[in-house]
Formats: C-alpha cells, sequence, structure tokens
C-alpha cells in the first residue's frame, strides 16, 4: 500500500516537475523575447539618442557661429554709427567753412566794388603814383618805427641806471638809518673794540679810537686791557666821528696800574659803573698818574670843546 502511495506521490511529483518545466520554458521563452524586444528598443534609443546628441553638437556650432556672427554684426553696426557721426561733423565743418567762404567772397567784392569807386577815373600813371606814395609813406613809418625803438631801448638803459641808483641810495639810506637809530636808541654793539689813543690823567680822561662812525655812544663802559688782560674800565662821554673822550674810572683800576696809549678798549655791554677795584696784578704793567693836570693832547679834535671840570 505505501508503495503505491509512493509511486503515485512519484507520479504525481514527475507530472508537476513536467508541467512547471513546461510552463518555466513557456515562460524562459517569454522573458528572452521580451528581453530581446527590450535590447532591440534600447538600441534603437540608443540610436536615436546619439543621433539626437549630434543634431544638439551641429546646433551648438551653428548657435556659436551664429552669436559671432552677431557680434561682428553689431561691431560693424557701431563702426557704421561712428563713421555716419563723423561724415555729419565734417559736413557741417564743410558747410560752416563755405558759408564763411561765401562771406569773405560777399566781403572782397564789397570791398573791390569800393575800391572801384574810389579809384573813380584815375589813369594808369596817376595810380602808380599814388601807389609810389604808398611805399613811400611805409618807407618812412618804418624809418620812424626804427627810431622810436633806438629811443626805448636808450630808455630803458636808463631806467636801468636809474634804478641802480635807487637801489644804491635805498642801501645808503638804510645803512644811514640804522645809524641813526642806533644813535638816537643810544645802542653800541657788543664786541666792538679800538686802542686808546691818548691820556690826560691830570683831567682824568682819555681818547679812543671808537667814533661815530664805529658806533660808540655816550654813557657807555669800555673795559681797558692790557696784554690780553682787563685793567680797569672808562666811561665815554663825548663822541665824535672817529674818537672818543671816555673819564677814566679810578675805582676799577689796581693800586699802581693806570690807563695809557695803546692800551686796547673793547664794549662788553655792561654799563654798571660802581666795582670794587681790582686787586693789583704784579705781571701788569705799572705807571704812575701824574701830579699836575696836564693839557689835552695836541692834534686830537674837539678836546677843546669839553667843559672845564
Amino acid at each position: 500500500m505505501a508503495a503505491k502511495i509512493f509511486s503515485g506521490l512519484t507520479i504525481l511529483i514527475a507530472l508537476a516537475a513536467i508541467f512547471f518545466g513546461f510552463k518555466t520554458k513557456e515562460l524562459v521563452e517569454k522573458l528572452q523575447a521580451t528581453a530581446k524586444m527590450d535590447h532591440e528598443e534600447l538600441l534603437e534609443k540608443r540610436a536615436t539618442l546619439k543621433k539626437t546628441q549630434q543634431k544638439l553638437k551641429e546646433t551648438e556650432e551653428v548657435l556659436a557661429t551664429t552669436q559671432a556672427d552677431l557680434a561682428t554684426a553689431k561691431d560693424k553696426l557701431a563702426m557704421t554709427e561712428a563713421e555716419l557721426a563723423k561724415t555729419k561733423t565734417e559736413l557741417a565743418d564743410t558747410l560752416q567753412k563755405k558759408a564763411d567762404v561765401e562771406a569773405q567772397y560777399a566781403a572782397i567784392k564789397e570791398s573791390f566794388e569800393k575800391f572801384k569807386a574810389a579809384l573813380g577815373e584815375k589813369t594808369p600813371e596817376e595810380l602808380l603814383k599814388d601807389l609810389n606814395d604808398l611805399v613811400q609813406g611805409k618807407k618812412d613809418l618804418t624809418a620812424k618805427v626804427a627810431a622810436l625803438e633806438n629811443d626805448v631801448a636808450s630808455q630803458k638803459i636808463v631806467i636801468e641806471d636809474l634804478s641802480k641808483q635807487q637801489k644804491k641810495a635805498e642801501g645808503k639810506i638804510a645803512d644811514q638809518t640804522t645809524h641813526l637809530n642806533r644813535y638816537i636808541q643810544n645802542i653800541m654793539i657788543k664786541g666792538t673794540r679800538g686802542q686808546v689813543l691818548a691820556v690826560n690823567a691830570g683831567w682824568g680822561f682819555c681818547v679812543v679810537s671808537l667814533g661815530d662812525k664805529r658806533g660808540a655812544a655816550a654813557n657807555k663802559i669800555l673795559i681797558v686791557t692790557r696784554g690780553g688782560q682787563a685793567i680797569g674800565k672808562v666811561r665815554i662821554i663825548n663822541v665824535e666821528a672817529s674818537q672818543s673822550v671816555a673819564d677814566i674810572i679810578p675805582s676799577s683800576f689796581a693800586r699802581g696800574v693806570y690807563v695809557q696809549p695803546g692800551d686796547e678798549v673793547i664794549y662788553t655791554g655792561d654799563d654798571r659803573v660802581r666795582e670794587e677795584p681790582a686787586p693789583a696784578d704784579s705781571n701788569a704793567p705799572r705807571n704812575s698818574a701824574p701830579n699836575a693836570p696836564s693839557a689835552p693832547p695836541a692834534g686830537v679834535p674837539g678836546l677843546g670843546d669839553l667843559p672845564a671840570r
């Protein structure tokens, strides 16, 4: 019994296998047919795509060419417009020149008519004489112009000389003004140096080589030096052109030291008078003041005008 059942199952399985095998074969054939159709359709689509891409490439090339042609056309249009504007400008200039020429022609024609009317019935000989007179008049005018130019050149030289003289005079005036201001303000330049020319110990004054020309001023204190050392002071009391009279300040000299001709004087800007006597300098040359007054040194101008002391 079991064998029959097993045999029956085997037969059923075999029949099922045959059935499914048949169905599978039919399905495979259908799938193969479908795949073949899909493959053919794919190939057809690929061919169509390739053609489309080729057409697209050609279209892009045509578009690029068209764009280049369009740019070229725009450039040509711009050049044409520029040339047109230039042509319009040249045309306007030409028309203006034409108008100017016509105006000049009209003016020349009018002048010619006036000249023709002015000539009247004159003969050629009379016209030639008038022309010669005009030429001679031109020569005369040229000669007058040359003479005037020579006069102008001469006047320029005179003006230049006067300008130089004016500048020179202005310089002198400036110097005199400075000198006058210094005199009025009683100003003396520091560092001014001179020498003792003469000494009158009895009257207590000396004559120095600093005058008005050197900027000397009254009441200025001068330092007296000998051998490069200061030995005392003098005070200017009377100023002349090239020399001055100065009072000797005894308190500024050391005992036994006195001013004498040849000593150097210098203005330091310090006009103080009262000072303690300087200590005696054993190295400084000594000279004693005379006991009796003596007359002012001979040959010193202006000393006779000093008031009695």
